[in-house]
């Protein structure tokens, strides 16, 4: 409660712009995760969100590409990312399906960033325990036209859920497809595939 009134008074009482006040939660965020206080640094990063999302002139968002966010959508990851770590999923989901709404607005959209959202939505609905929702997502991007690099992490997430379900013979084909791509990957990411596999098969 004290935390919601002291906002309102920044943004009525303050005196400053709403660039101005977004520029100072940003900081405050950051000055809060410099200090290892994830809470803090989320509940500031949000209320900076609510500002951004109150100025109809745009002035906000603006700001924000000098600090190195080019479009809402980045806004939104980042706190879906934020709470996500704090285990907070309603609100982690909440961020991410904001971020996925703008990503499909985009006339500039790609398919790489529809399937980062979906790949974090889904990193939810496991830890939720609704695998069915997931595979949903990873299918969908299994299915999409994009360079095999960006396919790890649903790959991954695939073998995840097939373990837990016990369905070998789709951790089978998950496993032959990451292989016969390993070529295309560093020497690195090529031992973490390969190794991988061999502690679950």
């Amino acid at each position: 409660m004290i935390r919601v009134i002291l906002f309102i008074g920044l943004i009525f009482f303050g005196g400053c712009s709403k660039a101005t006040l977004t520029e100072e939660l940003l900081i405050k965020s950051s000055k809060y995760k410099d200090s290892g206080n994830l809470k803090k640094q989320a509940e500031a990063f949000e209320d900076m969100i609510k500002v951004i999302e109150s100025d109809s002139h745009s002035n906000s968002i603006n700001m924000m590409y000098k600090h190195g966010f080019s479009g809402m959508q980045f806004v939104y990851l980042k706190m879906g990312d934020l709470y996500l770590n704090l285990n907070q999923y309603d609100k982690a989901l909440l961020y991410f399906q904001k971020a996925k709404k703008v990503i499909l607005k985009k006339s500039f959209s790609t398919r790489v960033g529809i399937d980062t959202v979906n790949t974090k939505i889904a990193k939810i609905y496991i830890n939720l325990g609704e695998n069915k929702k997931a595979l949903t997502l990873l299918t969908e991007n299994r299915k999409s036209s994009i360079a095999p690099i960006f396919q790890l992490d649903t790959y991954f997430l695939l073998k995840n859920i097939y373990i837990q379900e016990k369905k070998f013979n789709r951790l089978k084909d998950i496993a032959d497809r990451l292989i016969s791509l390993k070529d295309k990957f560093s020497n690195q990411t090529a031992i973490t595939i390969m190794s991988s596999f061999v502690k679950t098969t």
